[in-house]
């Protein structure tokens, strides 16, 4: 009888060890939470600057401070507050573009935004010795969404008696609708600007498949000649389609 009981309790321990097994080994293979799905990658190519061969310095030295200095000629004027004149937008409403503090700020029924001085340059482009300024601004508009921004930039000079004459104007398009800036490049009495898209007309979009989505770079090139700068060439390069959201500009000046 003794033995029957020890039998008994001991296939009761096998079936109870059994069961918990098999309860292991579902929680394992059936009840474990599936692994998530990796996430998808897209094949569009992104936009951006052409990283250096070779390792760069922990502090690199951007070679455009050198044009940052302000010469004395050019000590009096502000250009974080500074009028730059009329500006029209695209809808025909207009204001006096004068920033405060580096900024404009603007709340229309249908849209918003800011512009913001970028940077300020002084260089010789005319050839006469004497450091014009070239500024940069950046302007964002904000609808349903933002547009990446847009860049406008200036040319000034400035005589003895500090009457400034503005010599050059461009506005680019936005990186979300085409036509944004890819390069700069300021050389002698030149001025050439890459744009993302084609881009014939000054601040003309060019919408590619989606929004910050563009195809194809325009090329321009102004020459200064005499008292003002003219339109030297407009060139298309064929590309793929790129990705440029938060792309940054690059600046070049070769004096």
């Amino acid at each position: 009888m003794v033995k029957s009981d020890r039998r008994s309790e001991l296939e009761a321990k096998l079936v109870a060890a059994f069961v918990s097994l098999g309860c292991l080994v579902f929680f394992v293979l059936i009840a474990a939470p599936p692994k998530p799905p990796s996430p998808k990658t897209s094949n569009t190519p992104v936009a951006t600057s052409q990283p250096s061969i070779e390792e760069e310095p922990k502090h690199r030295i951007d070679p455009n401070d050198q044009f940052r200095s302000i010469p004395g000629l050019w000590a009096s004027i502000d250009f974080k507050h500074h009028s730059y004149g009329p500006y029209k937008f695209y809808g025909g409403r207009k204001i006096n573009l004068t920033l405060k503090n580096g900024e404009y700020e603007y709340d229309f029924y249908e849209s918003r935004g800011w512009f913001s001085l970028r940077d300020v340059y002084y260089v010789d482009i005319t050839g006469d010795q004497i450091p014009e300024a070239f500024v940069n601004l950046s302007h964002v508009e904000c609808g349903v969404s933002c547009d990446g921004g847009a860049d406008l930039f200036f040319i000034y000079s400035k005589n003895a008696e500090g009457k400034l004459k503005e010599l050059f104007q461009y506005e680019t398009g936005t990186y979300a609708y085409g036509c944004g800036l890819k390069s700069l490049t300021l050389e002698g009495e030149e001025v050439q600007i890459e744009l993302f898209g084609r881009c014939p007309e000054p601040g003309r979009e060019f919408p590619g498949p989606g929004k910050y989505m563009v195809k194809d770079l325009t090329q321009l090139g102004f020459l200064y000649h005499e008292k003002g700068f003219l339109s030297t060439t407009t060139k298309f390069v064929a590309t793929d389609v790129v990705d440029v959201k938060n792309y940054k500009p690059e600046v070049h000046i070769n004096e």
